[in-house]
């Protein structure tokens, strides 16, 4: 059954509202799991079955595959259609026909009741997200949104290839040493799989982002049956000595996590800036 859900202002109000943290140590997890690839995603299905054994586990995801979204959002329309779905593993689970943002919004304000939640961990994405990626993938928007309310936040993807249910067994490995690390919600980790890891690799690097590593080479320029004109993208791979950071380790079968701030002021240039801002003009000049 579908059922259509109206977003009120006052939960559009409640977008940056922190949530009051929960006390981990006092028993399970409660874990809002949500991703980008749309609730039927396999990779969702495996940190569901990871996390279950651990405590209460929600899930609240779009509706089908909503990839590259980055942080974008259609609440503010007024109205999202909502689905209660069957997941096995998961206490609770809801299709939210909206973008990543929308959905975890949905599940951190709606679904969260007295207790809140512990964690959100969106994933796992199904195609790495390193370096300049992240600015466009709706895995790490999604967990971008509940860090916005201060609820802890992890966002996992993996090379296409991957094992996830290793992948998903290391994130809650990590998820709970990160919770007994007193994280900061304004921090979100990344953490990136790749398809085989390094033989020598036994331990995941923790790092920074280097450049994306493949960039668009050319557009080609074509035109279809009617003769309307569109062009095609046409991608190439950095070579090695281009990857650095984040994008070289994972290159080198590395599992990599790279801690991302929610808060993307540029403090020194800030600074800088109430030396010189220009002054505004005068009434009348």
């Amino acid at each position: 059954m579908t059922v259509p859900l109206v977003v009120l202002s006052g939960l559009a109000l409640s977008l940056f509202a922190a949530q009051a943290p929960r006390d981990p140590g006092s028993g399970g997890l409660r874990v809002l799991i949500v991703n980008d690839d749309g609730i039927d995603s396999p990779g969702l299905a495996a940190l569901v079955r990871a996390f279950d054994p651990h405590g209460e586990v929600v899930v609240a995801a779009p509706t089908t595959n909503r990839s590259g979204s980055s942080r974008s959002i259609g609440l503010f329309s007024g109205r999202l259609a909502v689905e209660r779905r069957e997941l096995p593993g998961a206490d609770e689970a809801w299709a939210v026909d909206g973008t990543p943002v929308d959905a975890c919004n949905f599940g951190v304000v709606a679904l969260a009741r007295d207790e809140g939640f512990d964690l959100v961990v969106s994933g796992i994405n199904e195609g790495a997200n390193v370096g300049a990626f992240v600015h466009y993938s709706g895995t790490i928007g999604a967990a971008m949104e509940g860090a916005a309310h201060g609820v802890p936040a992890v966002a996992v993807s993996m090379d296409r290839g991957a094992d996830a249910d290793a992948a998903a067994a290391w994130t809650v490995a990590f998820a709970r040493a990160w919770l007994e690390h007193d994280p900061d919600p304004g921090v979100v980790p990344s953490i990136e799989w790749p398809a085989r890891p390094a033989a020598d690799a036994a331990e995941a690097v923790a790092t920074r982002l280097g450049p994306a590593p493949i960039r668009v080479a050319r557009w080609e320029r074509r035109r279809d049956e009617d003769g309307a004109e569109f062009v095609v993208p046409r991608f190439e791979r950095l070579t090695p000595d281009e990857l650095r950071d984040d994008t070289a380790a994972f290159a080198a079968g590395r599992v990599t996590v790279t801690p991302l701030l929610l808060d993307h002021t540029a403090e020194a240039a800030r600074a800088a800036m109430e030396a010189w801002l220009p002054p505004l003009p005068r009434p009348g000049e």
